[in-house]
């Protein structure tokens, strides 16, 4: 029986590799180390570059491509820390040998993946990561943690450090980046990305539209007769630079779609207060002290999250407001996720897998060393009337495609 050939054997001789070095088409307009980033990527991915191949040397690449070598070297630069290129003073640069997958990690917390806040978002939007790293040769490893919030704060638990210091994960995404993790997730010497930012004052360079999502709420309530409006919200209304970007961004939104579609709003008919993790509880309770308390109420109300959706729902089941008669909601939720609610009211759906494919490219970006400044904005889809949840949901079905157990840390 034949034996399989070693990563040497299989490498390209010289003449093949400059060939196919010779096929990188640079657009000149566009920064040049990420374009060269991205072409070698796909190429060892490919396999046009095998395990074992030699690069030419900086120098031959530059005058290869026409570009200066501090460019060429920052486009290899990044194949080195992703794991796919490794450098050697007497051999020079070549392709690492196939062996450890190349992987993303995924990072949530116990009552992020299971808590009946998410529903089964993270879940699903696990299973879309894990769909496009595969797709681009990536592995997608998760990490589950269970330790309490006072752990969460001393930093990653020792596996997670482990798979970090032997580059078995290039980077990790963490979708909800909270208080208590920021500072340890901070330090790791690798790519974090997430809908929230690290740095609680910058604003997410992921994020909803809420401008298209108001606009079309009021729209719509207008056209119903509605003249005036209120929200429910997570997060406190506070000025910028006071409170975090996701909250200002959603009142501005609020506020300037309401202007134009004539509909009046007054502080009181706003719920905005720094909502506990159990959000359901919130929105419950809010949103009664809300409906009781007031002599005037609005026309019609925004609940935003989806989190919140479940504790409104039952509140207006017990004060029995007829839903759309003496009340017009809109409801946000997420594509191919039904919360039950057995009255007809405006839904603004995300898309989980453009909110995966938004945080892989922003994390290619960022292991690649290009600008991450422009926010990749994603659009709601609508519809209107009931909603209800299939018999059987796959929301935890989908946690690990593989079916091996869960990697509890």
């Amino acid at each position: 029986m034949a034996s399989r050939p070693t990563a040497l054997e299989s490498a390209r001789p010289k003449e093949a590799i400059e060939a196919v070095m010779r096929r990188l088409i640079l657009d000149r307009s566009e920064p040049l180390a990420p374009q060269i980033s991205a072409w070698m990527r796909h190429q060892v991915l490919g396999g046009h570059l095998p395990a074992g191949s030699r690069i030419p040397s900086i120098q031959d690449l530059s005058r290869l491509w026409g570009v200066d070598t501090a460019t060429v070297n920052r486009g290899l630069r990044a194949l080195v820390a992703q794991n796919l290129l490794q450098r050697s003073r007497s051999i020079g640069t070549t392709v690492r040998a196939a062996g450890k997958q190349s992987n993303i990690g995924v990072y949530l917390a116990n009552d992020q993946l299971f808590g009946e806040r998410w529903a089964s978002f993270y879940p699903m939007l696990y299973l879309r990561l894990h769909e496009s790293l595969e797709r681009r040769g990536y592995g997608c490893k998760l990490w589950v943690d269970t330790r309490s919030i006072d752990q969460h704060r001393v930093g990653p638990a020792e596996e997670m450090r482990r798979a970090i210091e032997d580059k078995e994960i290039m980077g990790l995404v963490s979708p909800i980046i909270r208080k208590a993790e920021r500072t340890w997730l901070k330090a790791l010497p690798i790519p974090v990305v997430g809908l929230t930012e690290l740095d609680a004052n910058l604003r997410p360079s992921i994020t909803s539209d809420f401008f298209q999502m108001f606009r079309e709420f009021f729209q719509r309530f207008a056209r119903d007769g509605c003249q005036t409006v209120g929200a429910l919200a997570p997060f406190p209304r506070l000025p910028p630079g006071k409170g975090y970007s996701t909250g200002i961004d959603f009142f501005r939104a609020f506020d300037t779609q309401a202007h134009l579609a004539g509909l009046e709003t007054r502080p009181e008919w706003v719920i905005a207060k720094l909502a506990p993790p159990d959000h359901a509880s919130y929105a419950y309770q809010e949103f009664g002290k809300f409906w009781d308390s007031l002599g005037s109420r609005p026309d019609a109300i925004v609940v935003y999250p989806s989190g919140l959706v479940h504790g409104a729902v039952l509140a207006i089941l017990d004060r029995r407001i007829r839903v759309p008669k003496d009340l017009r909601l809109g409801f946000c939720g997420h594509q191919g996720i039904r919360i039950a609610c057995p009255f007809s009211v405006i839904w603004a759906e995300t898309n989980i897998e453009s909110v995966a494919e938004a945080l892989v490219n922003r994390m290619f970006a960022m292991m690649e060393g290009r600008a991450s400044s422009k926010r990749a904005v994603l659009p709601f889809h609508f519809w209107e009337g009931p909603s209800y949840p299939a018999p059987e949901s796959d929301a935890f079905k989908v946690v690990n495609p593989a079916g091996a157990p869960l990697p509890f840390v």
